[in-house]
């Protein structure tokens, strides 16, 4: 197993990504699809961050209201996708 990718988003969730769950062309095909479908959106973070990491993730960013902010989560997942490429560097 390749060395996990670890890092932290600006809103200070910590995370660590499997390098070979993000070498899948379903999950590029999914990704590629969540602009016309923003419904797979819950399964690209699932197959990225696996359910216990995304629980948390969720938890991380759930508001005073106690919903979690598609938009908000939508960007701090950008974060994570971004300490891949910069992993790469």
């Amino acid at each position: 197993m390749a060395e996990l990718i670890k890092g932290k988003t600006a809103a200070g969730f910590a995370f660590e990504v499997d390098p070979d769950a993000l070498n899948d062309m379903e999950l590029m095909e999914n990704i590629a699809d969540v602009g016309s479908n923003p419904t797979l959106l819950p399964k690209v973070i699932r197959t990225v961050l696996g359910d216990d990491q995304k629980k948390a993730f969720y938890e991380h960013y759930r508001n005073e209201n106690g919903k979690v902010p598609v938009d908000v989560i939508s960007a701090a997942f950008v974060e994570i996708l971004s300490a891949n490429n910069q992993g790469k560097n």
